[in-house]
């Protein structure tokens, strides 16, 4: 019944996949199962260039699109983006899944997205989306990434000035030709603690596994008031270095105002990743201001945050 080949990669799948479930979990074995909320992909390849070097050789990933309105009206449609993004996955030969649903919000779209997808231990733990373009859609995204914090998923937030929304790619086959040359430069990640501090560097040290990035040397930055701090902070990064096995730099600036810091100090990064909570519902419009002036002219920054569930000690 059924063709032999399948049916040995099948049964080999199952039985993993109820081996993982059976397994005790633990944060050392914490691996990026991320949800890129990538659209039609076409347009934001960003997302899933970003999200398959994240992931590549240690995760998986799935591109996710939301239609908007009724199933009975848009079961054709759902159909047709499932096959768009089969065929981007294709083209760039993305090690990648597609996931579309149709729902009357996007909101309702992406909760049953982060509910559902997956199997067993390989759903999602990390929802890669993109950053909003003004503060008109902040309130938007407040309320995706709560809802999203709700259900106990990462948060990574894409913010790349060079891929606005209205930038980039529109129709299939029409990638940007530097999409896949990772920019030159450091990776910086800004410490301010281990609440999502652990997860930045994970994906710090994730980016720079791959071939592309192999070049880009990871710095942990710290600001701090005093130059009296400087050298315990200093030996601080040092012992994170040495715990997780991931080599880096430590750098860390007298500075009272962290922005001037992150201006100053990561202008000629290539990537800098920054921590973020949640919005307060009300709040929206505040909380993007702030962070737009954290991140500036900066042209490529990842906002994260942890939902926890890994550890950085090997």
């Amino acid at each position: 019944w059924g063709d032999l080949n399948s049916g040995v990669v099948f049964e080999r799948a199952r039985r993993n996949l109820l081996r993982l479930e059976d397994e005790a979990y633990h944060p050392k074995n914490w691996r990026p199962i991320v949800l890129a909320l990538s659209g039609t992909a076409w347009s934001r390849p960003h997302l899933a260039i970003y999200g398959h070097w994240l992931t590549s050789g240690h995760g998986i990933l799935t591109l996710a699109h939301v239609v908007a309105g009724d199933i009975e009206d848009h079961a054709e449609r759902r159909d047709k983006f499932e096959k768009s993004l089969r065929a981007f996955i294709a083209r760039e030969e993305l090690l990648a899944f597609p996931a579309v649903v149709i729902a009357q919000y996007l909101s309702d779209g992406v909760e049953a997205l982060v509910q559902c997808q997956g199997i067993g231990g390989l759903r999602p733990n990390t929802i890669l989306i993109g950053w909003p373009n003004d503060a008109q859609r902040a309130a938007a995204f407040g309320s995706t990434v709560r809802l999203v914090a709700r259900l106990g998923r990462s948060v990574i937030a894409v913010r790349f000035l060079e891929y606005r929304e209205e930038d980039g790619a529109t129709e299939p086959g029409e990638i940007l030709s530097d999409a896949w040359e990772a920019p030159r430069g450091t990776i910086d990640v800004w410490w301010r603690g281990r609440q999502n501090g652990a997860l930045m560097l994970l994906l710090a040290h994730l980016l720079h596994q791959n071939p592309e990035w192999r070049g880009n040397p990871i710095r942990v930055l710290r600001s701090v008031t005093s130059e009296d701090a400087v050298d315990e902070v200093t030996q601080h990064i040092r012992e994170l270095s040495a715990s997780g096995r991931i080599a880096l730099e430590p750098v860390v600036v007298v500075e009272r105002d962290p922005g001037v810091a992150i201006h100053r100090c990561s202008a000629e990064a290539a990537i800098v990743i920054l921590g973020f909570e949640p919005p307060e519902e009300g709040g929206e419009e505040e909380f993007f201001r702030r962070m737009e002036l954290f991140a500036g002219k900066l042209p490529r920054v990842l906002f994260v945050d942890s939902a926890g569930g890994m550890e950085l000690e090997s």
